[in-house]
C-alpha cells in the first residue's frame, strides 16, 4: 500500500512540475529578434519580440532603448542584456544578449567634401558613420545636428574658408572634414520650382 502511495506522490508531483513550464511551448513563448548581436559602439539596433513589451537594458550604463525598441550600443565596450517584458503577463520575458566591441579602423567621410557657399547659405553636411559635429573656426557659422549621421550648415556673414568637422562617437580620435568656401561674388542659388 505504502508503495502505491509514493507511486500517487511522484505523479502529482511531476504534473505539477509539467504544468509550471515557464512559458514555453504554442504560441505562449515571448521571444526577441535577433537574440545575441554584435555592435559597435555608439551604433543603434532595432530589436522585436513576438508580443507588445516594454523594453529596458538590464546594466547601468548598458546603453539606452527606446519603448520603439531602438537599442543604442555604450561608448564603452562590454556584454549587455536587452530584456522585453511583456505588457499583457508582466511574469514573461525574454533577453537579449549585446556585445559591445571597440571599432578598428574607423574611417569618418563627410559629404559634401568641398562646397562653396554666399553668406547666409545653407547645406546638409552627410557623415558614414555617427559623429559629433563642430565648425573649426570661430564665427565659422553654425552647424545644427539633424541625427547622429546629418547636420546642417549654416554660413556666416563674412567671406573666407571655414571646415566642419565630424568626430566619430564611437572613436573620437577619428574625424572627417569638410571644406567650405564663403564668398558673397557667387551668383545667388536659382529660386525654388
Amino acid at each position: 500500500m505504502a508503495r502505491y502511495y509514493s507511486l500517487a506522490i511522484i505523479l502529482v508531483f511531476g504534473l505539477i512540475i509539467a504544468g509550471c513550464g515557464g512559458g514555453g511551448g504554442g504560441g505562449n513563448s515571448l521571444k526577441i529578434t535577433p537574440s545575441s548581436v554584435t555592435l559597435n559602439i555608439g551604433v543603434t539596433q532595432t530589436f522585436s519580440a513576438t508580443e507588445p513589451v516594454e523594453w529596458r537594458v538590464q546594466e547601468i550604463n548598458g546603453g539606452t532603448i527606446t519603448s520603439g525598441g531602438v537599442y543604442t550600443a555604450p561608448n564603452v565596450a562590454g556584454t549587455y542584456h536587452v530584456v522585453a517584458t511583456s505588457k499583457t503577463n508582466p511574469s514573461r520575458f525574454a533577453t537579449a544578449t549585446v556585445f559591445v566591441v571597440a571599432p578598428n579602423g574607423v574611417q569618418v567621410v563627410i559629404d559634401p567634401s568641398n562646397v562653396a557657399l554666399r553668406p547666409g547659405g545653407k547645406v546638409i553636411f552627410y557623415s558614414n558613420v555617427p559623429v559629433t559635429w563642430k565648425i573649426q573656426e570661430t564665427n565659422g557659422g553654425t552647424i545644427v545636428p539633424l541625427n547622429d549621421t546629418s547636420a546642417e550648415y549654416t554660413a556666416p556673414s563674412r567671406n573666407g574658408d571655414y571646415h566642419v568637422i565630424g568626430t566619430s562617437k564611437a572613436d573620437p580620435t577619428k574625424s572627417g572634414i569638410a571644406n567650405v568656401f564663403v564668398d558673397s561674388d557667387l551668383p545667388p542659388p536659382p529660386p525654388p520650382g
